[in-house]
């Protein structure tokens, strides 16, 4: 899971489209083009991401890359089933 909310921008100091970026993990783009404003305005947004396999060294590789802005991401949860 990976939980966002806005930090800085908002009604005071900007809008939607502030803030968007990409996320990536293992390669693989999950969130595209991601606003967090547009998708929850001040509210706190939960992204779940189901069946994510580690690669063979163990790992789990996100990249967060910006298109407008710099990303945030405020906690990151990575639960084993």
């Amino acid at each position: 899971r990976l939980y966002f909310r806005e930090p800085w921008f908002g009604k005071e100091n900007g809008a939607p489209g502030r803030r968007v970026f990409d996320v990536s993990c293992n390669g693989t783009m999950i969130l595209k083009n991601f606003d967090i404003l547009a998708e929850g305005g001040s509210q706190s947004i939960v992204k779940t991401f189901d069946n994510v396999q580690a690669s063979p060294s163990g790992r789990i590789e996100l990249s967060f890359m910006p298109v407008v802005n710099y990303p945030v991401v405020n906690a990151i949860e990575v639960l084993a089933y």
